[in-house]
């Protein structure tokens, strides 16, 4: 019968639950003995886990991978501050009464404590001042309170008060430690080294300080030992306690180290852009992947990626040798398209010029093969940060020269591309299912509609856009052999009509399907009033029977986000079709814009006068404030701003 989680609580782990969660009592410093198996008792007792090939767990008789590890625990000689709550143990410090123990708090708190009082409500006793001095040392009117001290004062808190302050989930004496639990070696595993020595887990190494200056102090305990020397053994085992778990502590040396770097402690392995959750689960490195800088190629079809020929060579594909296939496959090996071969028995062979031949003769139905990437096989292409699902599009391969990955710039805008040095990740997946489920929902022409705002995220960009609003100009004229030549240069084999002269318009209408009829306006036409004024700026498009009868072509025709005729294409072709006019259109542009050719001269940057001018006033007008604010200054008459002198109230 399936339940339905009803919530999560997270509780702190009293020294019973610890106890009774562990399997084994540490009381050992070393690791080894002398041939070389682990102590009992020690903190890689084989009872905490099993991370040896071919061992079995002592606990629960599993193998590496069957046995998760179990817990231990350390039973602690004097008590200690978990270091991971001391502005929790602060908080609960200043608001307990030193003499009876309350919460100095009448009625509920909601949310944060109040400011204590000098007074306790309930036995009337002065209240002391509790100062505290990072990392974890507290005081009370300058004399130290040590944690059993501290310990000792919240267990005599009654429950009642610490519901009254939203104190869930345990008790605060299970804030400071008395029994330390010591975590599976499955969590710290160690090494072996080329030399057979045996490197150690940074924590282990931790734990086995902790364990030592533990038993050092108990020892000196016993043995009646002067008070400074139990009190400096107490501070050393409070410091590796507390670098254990956190090694950034403000006001602590870092622990390091034989070879001076610093530990890694609990903290440190989950935190930052390294760390378990960002570093391990939420990214992670892959085989069959790469990653290289992107370069524009407007001659690539927008749902294709540019892939080096190194890349190509490198990443593979499996092929699973049939009856069908075989005779292909032996062509493959023969132009050394085949990086590894797979035995039926498992064994994975490199293909190499020596074993060639030999593999030729032997490869026969069963075995699989990895071969180079092709062009037309499917891959992912990705760029970071992915933001949304078009983050990551499937794109057919196109093995090309370089040392880049070539990408069309129409599909800039749902990856947020640009080319001053972003790179990208390719990925080529490695079964059927895979590359058919990409190809069918994530391949880029069936993700042309935005998922947030329903209309093209795919469009012409750029120097695309500049070409067509050139070529739709009214005053442009061509011949048939220049327009011949046009789409020879744009790559696009079309059927021109039998006519001599072409116009602008014309030509961009040979791309255009028959049953498009759509009338807007376009940039230029939004900041005039007068459809006048609009009409003699060729600002208002009109396309009849998929003919460009009136108007220039410019982004909200053909780009993303407003592409007006993108959008309606959408509506009455399909896909694949859509896909071939964004390709075609953009090829046309940049073809257009190569032969018609766009210069600029030194005097196109001149600022006109009427702008020079206003520059000018405007920095009068500042030179004036300055002024006004100086004067200010000197007769006392400037107001000073809060927590400054009148000198920095002057700069600012």
């Amino acid at each position: 019968m399936p339940f339905k989680i009803g919530s999560i609580e997270f509780k702190l782990m009293s020294p019973e639950l610890i106890k009774s969660n562990a399997r084994v009592r540490i009381v050992n410093s070393e690791l080894y003995d002398p041939d070389g198996y682990p102590v009992e008792g020690g903190v890689i007792d084989p009872r905490l886990g099993v991370i040896d090939p071919g061992l079995y767990c002592r606990t629960c008789k599993g193998s590496i991978g069957e046995c998760l590890g179990h817990f231990g625990y350390l039973e602690l000689a004097k008590p200690v501050i978990n270091v991971l709550y001391v502005k929790i143990i602060y908080e609960i410090l200043k608001a307990t009464c030193a003499k009876c123990s309350r919460i100095m708090v009448e009625g509920d708190v909601a949310e944060g404590l109040p400011p204590t009082p000098s007074k306790c409500p309930y036995c009337k006793a002065e209240q002391k001042k509790i100062k505290f001095v990072k990392p974890y040392t507290f005081y009370e009117d300058n004399e130290e309170l040590d944690p059993l001290v501290i310990r000792e004062r919240f267990e005599k808190i009654p429950d009642e008060d610490l519901k009254k302050i939203q104190f869930n989930g345990g008790r605060p004496e299970w804030l400071i430690l008395t029994l330390f639990p010591i975590p599976p070696v499955t969590m710290r595993p160690s090494i072996t080294l080329e030399t057979g020595e045996r490197s150690e887990d940074d924590l282990t190494h931790k734990l086995v300080d902790i364990v030592r200056i533990n038993q050092s102090l108990k020892e000196n305990i016993d043995i009646g030992a002067p008070e400074f020397i139990i009190r400096d053994l107490w501070e050393l085992l409070q410091y590796h306690i507390s670098t254990y778990f956190d090694n950034e502590l403000t006001g602590a040396p870092l622990a390091r180290h034989r070879s001076g770097r610093p530990l890694k402690g609990i903290v440190q392995r989950l935190k930052a852009k390294e760390g378990r959750l960002r570093g391990n689960l939420l990214g992670k490195r892959v085989n069959f992947s790469a990653r290289t800088v992107i370069v524009p190629d407007p001659r690539i079809s927008i749902n294709e990626v540019g892939v080096p020929e190194k890349i190509a060579k490198e990443l593979t594909i499996p092929v699973n040798v049939t009856p069908l296939n075989i005779k292909d496959v032996k062509n493959l090996i023969k132009e050394d398209k085949v990086n590894y071969v797979t035995r039926p028995d498992g064994r994975k062979i490199k293909i190499t010029p020596e074993n060639k031949n030999d593999i030729l003769k032997n490869i026969t139905d069963g075995w699989v093969i990895e071969r180079q990437v092709e062009d037309g096989d499917i891959s992912l292409f990705n760029r970071q940060p992915s933001l949304h699902r078009i983050s990551i599009m499937a794109h057919k391969v196109k093995v090309m020269s370089g040392q880049a990955f070539r990408l069309n710039p129409s599909v800039c805008f749902p990856y947020n591309a640009d080319f001053d040095g972003d790179e990208m990740n390719l990925h080529i997946l490695q079964n059927e299912e895979a590359r058919t489920e990409a190809r069918m929902l994530m391949s880029v022409e069936n993700n042309i509609v935005s998922p947030k705002f329903g209309g093209p995220v795919i469009g012409l960009e750029l120097d695309q856009v500049s070409g067509v609003y050139m070529l739709t100009e009214k005053n442009v004229l061509m011949t048939k052999e220049e327009v011949s030549q046009l789409f020879a240069s744009a790559g696009i084999d079309i059927e021109l009509p039998d006519k001599e002269t072409f116009t602008g318009k014309e030509v961009f209408s040979l791309l255009l399907p028959d049953n498009l009829n759509i009338e807007f306006e376009n940039n230029e036409a939004k900041n005039l009033d007068s459809l006048e004024e609009k009409k003699k700026i060729d600002g208002i498009v009109v396309i009849e029977n998929g003919v460009l009868k009136e108007g220039r072509i410019d982004k909200v025709a053909v780009g993303p986000e407003k592409g007006k005729i993108i959008n309606k294409l959408l509506k009455i072709l399909d896909k694949e079709k859509v896909k071939e006019f964004i390709d075609n259109c953009g090829r046309l542009g940049i073809a257009y814009l190569m032969k018609r050719g766009y210069s600029i001269g030194l005097s196109d940057f001149d600022l006109p006068k009427s702008v020079q001018k206003e520059i000018k006033e405007k920095l009068e007008e500042s030179q004036k404030e300055a002024n006004k604010l100086i004067e200010k200054y000197r007769e006392g008459e400037i107001r000073i701003l809060p927590g400054m002198t009148p000198e920095e109230s002057l700069e600012t």
